[in-house]
């Protein structure tokens, strides 16, 4: 037999349109109820789900929690603007947030610890993009990162406390091209004009990828080149219609692998 799903429904007694019970058995999973109440206008109120209680606030007409409790759960939210969280309890640890005048949070104090936000604002133009995030205890400065972007909003520097630095180049499509950590190359990948990876390089290795088979564009030959003893491990694949490995041989016969695949794949 198949998976049976099967609610049941329960209609408020003073908004008949308005469900104040759902009941809800599916096949091989326990029963589960949820209630919900509702104030003298019609809003919702509070909801429970199989004994964890949800108490809501309106901002407006959009209704947003206020405590969570139950099942082991106590988190409450107390609310700055809108739906903005001015502060969060969660099984007793405290978060406070603080805003700027558009919304943005400038600064996420937890536990002593404060977390500071910048955004990347130039020329009149407010940004959601960070420039600086910096966080801080009684002891001082504990993390410092500053961000650069380019002309479509990527991340192209972060610079870290102490000075150390990556740097992010991409494709047109976003992809990541390079990866520099403190000037040094970390990863680096070209492209053919076609657009299938062709080349892929880390510090010591070094793939060169080619023979792509026309159906689905994976690469039949497939070269490592470790540095710096420039020692190379060549494979050779086939591939099915659905661009599955059927076979794969190294070079020289060193060895042969087949693949057979369940109608799973």
């Amino acid at each position: 037999a198949g998976q049976v799903v099967r609610n049941t429904y329960v209609y408020d007694s003073q908004f008949g349109s308005r469900v104040s019970q759902l009941t809800r058995e599916e096949t091989g999973l326990p029963t589960s109820v949820t209630q919900y109440l509702y104030d003298t206008q019609g809003r919702l109120l509070s909801y429970t789900v199989d004994g964890e209680l949800v108490k809501l606030t309106h901002a407006g007409n959009t209704p947003v929690p206020d405590s969570i409790s139950g099942g082991g759960v106590e988190r409450s939210l107390k609310l700055a603007a809108g739906t903005a969280p001015r502060e969060i309890v969660d099984q007793g640890v405290k978060a406070v947030f603080q805003y700027d005048a558009v919304g943005r949070v400038q600064a996420l104090t937890q536990q002593g610890t404060t977390t500071r936000f910048t955004y990347d604002d130039a020329n009149g133009i407010l940004r959601r993009r960070l420039k600086v995030k910096e966080q801080v205890d009684q002891t001082g400065v504990l993390s410092h990162e500053e961000f650069r972007y380019d002309g479509a909003g990527r991340v192209i520097a972060l610079t870290t406390a102490g000075g150390r630095s990556r740097e992010f180049g991409y494709f047109a499509d976003g992809a990541l091209r390079e990866l520099k950590v403190n000037g040094s190359v970390m990863r680096s990948v070209s492209r053919t004009q076609g657009g299938l990876v062709d080349q892929v390089g880390i510090p010591g290795f070094h793939w060169t990828l080619g023979a792509f088979d026309p159906r689905h564009g994976r690469p039949q030959l497939e070269t490592l080149t470790l540095s710096p003893s420039s020692r190379t491990l060549v494979r050779q694949t086939t591939y099915d219609g659905s661009g599955r490995a059927l076979t794969a041989n190294l070079a020289g016969g060193a060895a042969l692998y087949k693949y057979a695949y369940d109608g799973f794949g």
